[in-house]
């Protein structure tokens, strides 16, 4: 079973939110963890190829509220639900509050915390701040207000009830 760290945040109520400077700082904590943004979530909630430019675009739609970026694929594209097929995810929604998620075979959550910190003043737009270990889609979709389990999580082995 894949565990991942991490770090998620609830954003400051009532603070105005530029989906730019967040996605920039974003980035910025993967250049910290020396990793390249490959993908990202479009406006029309799709998972597309990275370009600064249409990142960009996508940000200043109006019906847009979040930014997702996703790590290299580590998988064929039929194995994994696309969202989940990387080692690192950074996902922000002005209702639901920041996500990162890292495979914990390669980073910490002290590494999560420390490539976080390092974006001048990002850490700043959140109440709060907690890190867990967790599979990847149970402790994103918990950040997020989901109940996703995995079908190796604890949950679905045999003998639970």
């Amino acid at each position: 079973m894949a565990l991942y760290n991490l770090l998620s945040g609830e954003a400051v109520t009532g603070a105005e939110h530029d989906l730019i400077e967040i996605s920039s700082s974003l980035q910025g904590v993967f250049a910290n963890l020396e990793r390249n943004v490959d993908r990202f979530g479009n406006s029309r909630g799709n998972v597309v190829k990275y370009a600064e430019k249409n990142l960009h675009r996508s940000l200043l739609h109006p019906e847009n509220a979040g930014v997702e970026l996703f790590s290299q694929p580590v998988l064929a594209k039929d194995e994994c639900d696309e969202v989940f097929n990387c080692e690192l995810t950074a996902l922000f929604s002005l209702d639901r509050g920041l996500s990162i998620s890292a495979s914990s075979n390669i980073f910490s959550s002290a590494d999560l915390l420390t490539a976080s910190s390092a974006c001048s003043g990002f850490l700043d737009r959140f109440d709060y701040l907690y890190g867990y270990r967790e599979t990847q889609a149970f402790g994103t979709g918990f950040a997020r207000g989901y109940h996703l389990v995995d079908q190796e999580h604890p949950f679905l082995w045999p003998g639970k009830k």
